[in-house]
């Protein structure tokens, strides 16, 4: 019961993401191989990569503002699942040239959003394969320079989705979000925000 106590919006996420995959591989079986199908799946593994990405974003703010710490634990696992929708998104993606290596390349290097979505790719890539106790130990004061490109790694992905959505109500909603997880990292807001949420709760005390 304890562990369960501990590891609950943990395991809440993992069910979520499965539940997620389960769709998506369900959705794909279901029909035949066809060109909207492999669009379908690159446009909801894309989503729900950044999706993700937001989530893990949010966490930090969350605890400056609010002081839950809860969702702390689960701030590497979503960034993680934000990898892992990211490459999906590219495999589904290349299902749509019948993963012909080649013609793939061209057309990213051909369209500024698809290398935008790229570069979001590899620092994902680069922080999932350096997101454990040994890279930590072996890059040192490196190793949170370099999971700060998460900041980066945000605005590409908003960017990508921005140029692909064009203006909606949806891709505003990811803008708004991004801006404000990212102010409320910036130090003096961050320090002002956790001393005002202190008092107020020391005058509540009172």
């Amino acid at each position: 019961m304890k562990w369960l106590k501990h590891n609950f919006l943990r395991l809440v996420v993992h069910l979520f993401a499965c539940s997620l995959l389960y769709r998506m591989i369900n959705f794909a079986v279901s029909r035949e191989f066809s060109q909207d199908v492999m669009e379908t799946l690159t446009r909801l593994s894309g989503e729900w990569a950044l999706k993700w990405l937001l989530f893990s974003l949010a966490c930090t703010p969350l605890y400056t503002l609010l002081g839950w710490r809860k969702q702390l634990a689960v701030r590497k696992v979503t960034g993680l699942y934000a990898f892992f929708f990211g490459a999906a998104h590219l495999l589904f993606y290349a299902g749509q040239y019948r993963f012909n290596v080649g013609e793939m390349w061209i057309a990213i290097w051909t369209e500024a959003r698809l290398a935008i979505g790229l570069i979001a790719l590899v620092i994902l890539i680069s922080m999932a394969m350096t997101s454990n106790r040994w890279a930590m130990h072996r890059l040192k004061n490196n190793w949170k320079r370099l999971h700060r490109t998460v900041y980066l790694c945000g605005i590409l992905s908003v960017v990508h989705t921005l140029l692909y959505l064009k203006a909606g109500g949806e891709v505003f909603v990811y803008v708004f979000l991004l801006s404000l997880f990212l102010i409320l990292r910036i130090p003096p807001v961050k320090k002002k925000l956790t001393l005002a949420r202190l008092s107020y709760h020391v005058s509540i005390d009172i």
